[in-house]
């Protein structure tokens, strides 16, 4: 399977889970708002080609958009896989970071971005990767979820050898 089709079927399951059909968003504060602009406004001003203006082109909602599934993702591995991500996750992924960059120089803009303040890196650009992470392993080995898909597939592989 793709990356791409893991992504269309990850979210075709994930956003029929009631977390994500729930209309109410959570109030979200100012400085989460804040340090997510910050990081977008890095990875904007680092992709190449010409380009709008950040304001034109990132919109105040597409970045509360982002917090908002970034939570629900979280909200997702608490509630269905009873994980909740610890401070020494993100102390280990921020660790990851730092020694496998391949762009150290756009690591340290967006630490500049973030105040050289650890915390609020952890929580702005680690936290994403690590809950992606573990709802990606939790996805693929979750029997319930994937229990038609691999019974039908066994059925059409009868008789079939195996390579």
């Amino acid at each position: 399977m793709s990356k791409l089709e893991y992504s269309l079927l990850a979210w075709a399951i994930c956003l029929s889970h009631p977390i994500l059909l729930s209309s109410a968003e959570p109030e979200i504060s100012e400085h989460l708002i804040r340090d997510r602009t910050a990081v977008e406004r890095v990875y904007y001003e680092n992709r190449i080609g010409r380009k709008a203006p950040f304001e034109e082109h990132v919109t105040q909602d597409s970045i509360v958009g982002k917090i908002n599934l970034a939570a629900k993702k979280e909200a997702i591995l608490d509630h269905r896989y009873n994980i909740e991500i610890t401070p020494e996750q993100l102390k280990a992924e921020c660790e990851r970071i730092d020694s496998s960059t391949r762009a150290p120089e756009m690591l340290e803009q967006l630490k500049s971005a973030l105040g050289n303040d650890q915390v609020r890196f952890a929580e702005t650009v680690a936290k994403p990767i690590v809950v992606d992470r573990l709802l990606r392993q939790r996805f693929f080995d979750d029997a319930a979820i994937h229990r038609g898909n691999r019974s039908c597939s066994a059925r059409a592989n009868v008789g079939r050898p195996n390579r």
